[in-house]
């Protein structure tokens, strides 16, 4: 509960969903819309989901390194217009 709310604090969105992904979840850029969100913040995530989420951001997945925080990642989404 407390690396969601870190989240809330850290995020300047007025979009906020939560999104509960299977380790193998395909195509997420494709089924986010880029004008109702900027970012995504993964956590609680296993390494199968970080490291498929890695294959497919590749170098824009970030971890955040927030003191005492489990393992937080954000993924910018790239404006399309």
């Amino acid at each position: 509960m407390v690396d969601f709310m870190v989240v809330l604090l850290e995020c300047n969105s007025d979009n906020i969903d939560v999104l509960k992904a299977p380790p193998g979840i395909e195509n997420v850029e494709s089924r986010i819309d880029d004008e109702a969100y900027s970012d995504i913040y993964v956590f609680y995530a296993s390494d199968e989901l970080i490291g498929n989420l890695k294959s497919q951001f590749g170098s824009k997945m970030e971890k955040l390194n927030l003191e005492g925080i489990s393992s937080i990642w954000k993924i910018p989404i790239d404006k399309q217009h």
